[in-house]
Order: C-alpha cells, then structure tokens, then sequence
C-alpha cells in the first residue's frame, strides 16, 4: 500500500515541478550562453556577468525554497486539512502515510537542488579556467589523504539528509502545532523557531565545541577536524530524523483532530 500511496503523492507533486524543473535547465543554458557572449575585458561587461550570476544563483535559491515550500503544503493539505478525512480513512498505518509524503517531498526537493547546483555550475563554467580550476582542487582534495577523502564522503552524506532532516523538523512542528485548538499554523511556526534555536545551541556544543575540543587533545590535523565534524553532524541529523518521524507519526496516530 505504501507504493501506491508513493505513487499518488509523486503524481501530484509532478504536475507542479514539470514546469520547474525544465525552466531552471532552460534558464542555465541561456544564462551560460549570455555569460559566454559577453566581452570579458571590458569593465562593464564584468560587471553585467557579475550582476547576472548573482540574480540568477538567487533564483535557484528561491525555485529550491519553493519546492520546500510546496512539500510542506502537500504534507499540510494532506494529512492536517479536510483531505485527512480521506487519507486516514484509507487501510494503511499512520507511518506509511508519513513516510510516503517524505519520500515524494525528498524526490523533489533534493532534484531540485541538485538541478540548481548543475545549473550553477553550467552557468560558472562560461567562465574562463573554472573548470580546470574546480576539477584541480577536487583532485588535490581526494588525492591528498585517506581523512581527505572520508570528509568528502561525510559532506555528501550531510548533503543527503539535510533535506531529509528539514522536511521532517516541519513534519514535527506541523504535528506539534494540530495539537492546539486554535492558530495551529501560528502555533506550528512557533514550534519550527523553537526547535531552530535548540538545534542552534546544540550545533554550536556538539559541532564546533566538541570535535575542537577533541581535535586540541588528540592533535588533529585541519582535515582530520573537519571530518570530525562532519562525522558529529551526520550522527545529529539522524538522530533528528529519528525523533522528528516517530515523534511526529505518533501524534497523528493518537492525538489527530482535524475539526
């Protein structure tokens, strides 16, 4: 049932992104092509392909923020408005309802990412030595060391669930919100902020504060603190995933009111 539920919420977010997707490749290869046109030497014309750089990465920043923004509508509509009255009267778990909103809501907003990245990198590459530039530090990176190579790793880990943990911290502000009788959507936003600054005060102990700490002791390398802290924000993150996701099916499951 899962895979049914997966395949409807996938359908409906796709006729949304059909159109968002193809116009972030549309706009990279005309923005890469207007970059490329341009006189390099004169002043000016740096200037404009500075200014357009800028306005174009702010429009891959706003097409993943609306993705997000549309995965929590989808989660809101869905399950906490009157379209719960049928999704909860459905033969499946709670879980299954949760999880499927996750993985449609991940599919897209991390496509979406990844795009913008590919956009912006279509677009810096009109610029003169960037990719040799780019592709030289990448393997003087990975060819450096062993710790090298693990902080790379870690990093794209963090990529991957950095999306995966924000979906589910609005998930749990959601869930935590319903629970009021009136401004629920006041009472979700405040919950969102509220975690937001608890999760602040804990990256900043156990991110910056521990590996340091540990890195002064054991007398670690740059390389070999960085990757410490990747490694601490891998735990943190899954460790948020796990307690946003029971934390959040568990309200719905027991506490839902969708008067």
């Amino acid at each position: 049932m899962l895979g049914k539920l997966l395949k409807y919420d996938l359908r409906a977010n796709l006729k949304i992104f059909l159109f968002i997707w193809p116009a972030i490749v549309v706009f990279s290869l005309l923005e890469r092509l207007l970059v490329a046109l341009m006189p390099s030497s004169s002043p000016i014309a740096q200037v404009l392909i500075i200014m357009t750089i800028m306005v174009f990465m702010m429009a891959l920043v706003a097409a993943c923020i609306f993705s997000l923004v549309i995965s929590v509508i989808r989660f809101y509509s869905g399950l906490l408005r009157d379209e719960g009255y049928l999704m909860f009267t459905l033969p499946v778990k709670t879980w299954q309802l949760v999880l499927s909103k996750l993985i449609s809501a991940f599919v897209f907003v991390f496509g979406t990412a990844l795009l913008s990245v590919a956009g912006g990198y279509c677009l810096l590459d009109a610029l003169p030595n960037f990719s040799a530039t780019f592709f030289t530090t990448i393997r003087y990176i990975v060819q450096g060391s062993d710790e090298n190579v693990l902080m790379l790793v870690l990093a794209a880990v963090n990529f991957v669930l950095s999306p995966i943990a924000l979906l589910l911290q609005v998930y749990f502000s959601c869930s935590i919100g319903h629970l009021g009788k009136r401004l629920r959507v006041l009472w979700s936003i405040l919950t969102f902020y509220g975690v937001s600054v608890v999760m602040q005060i804990v990256n900043t102990v156990a991110i910056v504060v521990i590996p340091f700490g540990l890195s002064d002791k054991l007398a670690l390398t740059e390389i070999q603190t960085a990757a410490l802290t990747q490694g601490f924000t891998c735990i943190e993150s899954i460790a948020l995933c796990v307690v946003f996701f029971f934390v959040s099916e568990r309200i719905l499951r027991r506490h839902l009111n969708l008067e």
